[in-house]
């Protein structure tokens, strides 16, 4: 019984959003729905999801997104043992506000804000870029690499030949 209650007590935005981020076949639309909510500034605020998800349809796709979207967030760049810590706070019994300042250091709207700014650099051009420039640079640099290792000996002897030229050239005078 303790467990249920203690469940009882995790916010829906975390409780749902857990569930959402580890569902094994997630919702291909939820990032566009995401991105089209963010320009169209339709998305919902962060202490709308500490209650009872919306009643629309649309609206409850869109705080799945959203909540999903949020845990990653936090995973990300609070850590897995930030999300531990939120459950924990919420099943003792701290209120949704109280257990964000407390495991973060945030405040609830500081978390919506900080999460707004990373999903508004969460285009799908720029995820692209950020998850091939690792290894673009990785081949770029190999590529250098192997072209200097393989150049390098014809470089010095075009480059002494070069030399050699000019000290035997004849001079005008």
């Amino acid at each position: 019984m303790y467990k249920r209650q203690a469940i009882a007590r995790v916010p829906p935005w975390l409780n749902e959003g857990l569930a959402t981020f580890n569902e094994e076949l997630p919702d291909p639309d939820a990032a566009l729905m995401l991105q089209a909510a963010l320009k169209e500034d339709r998305l919902l605020p962060l202490d709308s999801l500490c209650g009872t998800f919306p009643s629309d349809a649309e609206q409850v796709r869109l705080a799945y997104a959203q909540s999903a979207s949020l845990v990653r967030f936090v995973r990300d760049f609070y850590g897995e043992q930030a999300l531990a810590g939120l459950v924990s706070a919420y099943a003792n019994g701290m209120s949704c506000r109280g257990a964000v300042d407390r495991v973060l250091g945030l405040s609830l709207e500081q978390l919506d804000s900080r999460w707004r700014a990373y999903l508004g650099a969460q285009t799908p051009q720029a995820a692209l870029w950020r998850a091939a420039a690792p290894w673009l640079l990785l081949v770029l640099g190999s590529g250098l690499m192997i072209l200097l290792y393989l150049d390098l000996p014809a470089l010095l002897r075009r480059r002494d030949h070069q030399s050699t030229d000019a000290d035997t050239s004849p001079r005008l005078v």
